[in-house]
């Protein structure tokens, strides 16, 4: 059992790690914010909760969505 936890807390630190990354990539460049967003402006825009900002909304949808289909990602929740 605690190796099953220590194996879930490996896989989470990855994981965050990407997200994180994936982040701070995007943040770095306004004209890849505005056409990496675009796409996914229709999907969130009425996401909870709604008292966010549409462009906050659309980020960190952006992100995670990128991360968690990422083949690094898929990979680690495979192997590990």
């Amino acid at each position: 059992m605690l190796r099953e936890r220590d194996a879930a807390d490996g896989l989470a630190r990855r994981i965050g790690a990407d997200v994180s990354l994936r982040a701070e990539a995007l943040a770095s460049s306004q004209r890849d914010q505005e056409v990496m967003s675009a796409p996914f402006v229709e999907e969130v825009y009425d996401h909870e909760p709604v008292d966010i900002s549409l462009d906050l909304k659309v980020k960190v949808t952006l992100v995670c969505v990128t991360a968690c289909s990422s083949r690094r990602t898929m990979t680690a929740r495979g192997r590990r």
